[in-house]
């Protein structure tokens, strides 16, 4: 199932910490959904949020494994999510997705390991690329 803002609480109930949860903060709602139903379909908890303040507050209330973040939204932008997010929990796994933040020429590994991302995708990205970056940062193997 895939929790958005319109989930009940018995929906969200049944979502536990143990389970392999993906937090996805996106402000484009095709781009969004769509992640959402692939990695639904391989065997994720998928909780939504549309901006970064709604992920902050999902972030909280779900303790998702794994955040994917667009890094460029407005309002609340992925980087200043990610440092609030390993404040609140350190060992929580986040790629960061953007169109315009980065180019495939510049190497920034070390910039934003340092903010506590884990992996970088570059919009547009693959499912393959998708799936790769989540087995490489969560350790585990996919669908």
């Amino acid at each position: 199932m895939i929790y958005t803002e319109h989930s009940t609480d018995k929906d969200v109930s049944s979502v536990t910490e143990t389970s392999k949860t993906i937090l996805i903060i996106e402000d484009d709602n095709h781009l969004r959904y769509y992640l959402g139903e692939l990695l639904e379909l391989s065997g994720f908890k998928v909780i939504l949020a549309e901006d970064g303040h709604q992920g902050l507050l999902k972030f909280q209330q779900f303790k998702p494994q794994l955040v994917l973040t667009d890094i460029v939204m407005p309002g609340r932008d992925g980087i200043s999510l990610t440092v609030r997010f390993k404040r609140l929990c350190p060992d929580v796994a986040v790629i960061a997705m953007s169109g315009r933040w980065l180019s495939d020429d510049v190497d920034c590994s070390d910039s934003v390991s340092f903010l506590g991302i884990d992996k970088v995708l570059s919009k547009p990205f693959s499912a393959a690329q998708l799936k790769e970056a989540i087995m490489n940062v969560m350790h585990t193997d996919m669908v």
